[in-house]
């Protein structure tokens, strides 16, 4: 392994020099670019419009076959789209306190573990659930 090293030594030492000659160059001697040159001038309205016209002329050239859609093939594909059921709307701010929900927590001493019980009614259910949760 020395004697890897012993090879490499001088190769090693001229690439970090040469790269910290490049950061050193970068950050003191270099100039930095024009930024009115990044600043577009103000297009008139006819300029845009002389552009725009030919390009929707031309697109209004454009004819599609629609022999296309009479073809048997396109004909025997079938649609497996579903449709999307609405919902109603639910709550508006889904990080304000529920109401019928009880938060407390404890401390366990020496492990650092936070014990929360939350005991509640289910909005959908009549049943009233408990859910602990332990946290690091």
């Amino acid at each position: 392994m020395k004697d890897l090293y012993e090879k490499f030594k001088l190769p090693i030492i001229i690439i970090a020099l040469l790269g910290l000659a490049f950061v050193f160059y970068n950050m003191f001697f270099k100039t930095t670019a024009d930024s009115s040159a990044l600043v577009s001038n103000p297009v008139s309205g006819n300029s845009v419009s002389a552009d725009f016209l030919p390009l929707l002329l031309k697109i209004q050239d454009i004819k599609f076959d629609q022999g296309f859609f009479a073809n048997s093939t396109y004909t025997s594909l079938k649609d497996f789209g579903q449709t999307i059921i609405t919902e109603d709307k639910q709550r508006n701010d889904p990080f304000s306190p529920v109401s019928g929900v009880n938060v407390s927590s404890s401390t366990v001493e020496g492990l650092g573990f936070t014990v929360q019980t939350v005991t509640g009614t289910s909005t959908t259910s009549s049943s009233n659930s408990t859910a602990t949760v332990k946290t690091k």
